[in-house]
């Protein structure tokens, strides 16, 4: 078993979205997981004393903008490549997201292998995009209508 792992942190306002990234993550047998955390103040904690080289990124948190943890974790030369994990399909979302210094971006609604490719993809150095949301269509219509997303 020399295969090299690659080391994920797990960052997530609720518990059963972390449980269930862990649960992808550590069934691909090419990943570790090395902590969560459910706030910006625990991810910037756990970034320092675990360096990961992934960090998963729920943009909703108490206290704290996605963008504006993304920003300070890049501002603070910390190294893991972040994936923004979030229910937002829209392009411009994303936008902010990797304008903010993010290397990943997958809705939530989109299959397990999409977070796990988008972790490989990252770890190695690249950028992976993943939009496309069975439920789009239906997201885009609530956002149109001012509605908050689900």
């Amino acid at each position: 078993m020399g295969r090299v792992m690659i080391r994920v942190a797990i960052a997530d306002a609720h518990a059963i979205m972390r449980a269930g990234i862990r649960n992808v993550l550590e069934a691909a047998g090419d990943i570790e997981v090395v902590g969560e955390a459910s706030d910006g103040d625990g991810t910037q904690h756990l970034v320092r004393t675990e360096s990961p080289a992934v960090l998963t990124l729920g943009l909703v948190m108490q206290g704290v903008s996605g963008t504006d943890l993304i920003r300070e974790i890049r501002r603070a030369g910390q190294l893991p490549r972040i994936v923004v994990v979030t229910r937002h399909s829209k392009a411009s979302v994303a936008s902010q997201c990797f304008a903010a210094g993010a290397s990943g971006f997958v809705v939530k609604t989109s299959p397990a292998h999409e977070l796990l490719a988008a972790v490989r993809k990252v770890a190695s150095g690249g950028v992976y995009v993943n939009l496309a949301a069975s439920d789009e269509p239906m997201l885009d219509a609530a956002a149109e209508s001012g509605l908050p997303h689900g």
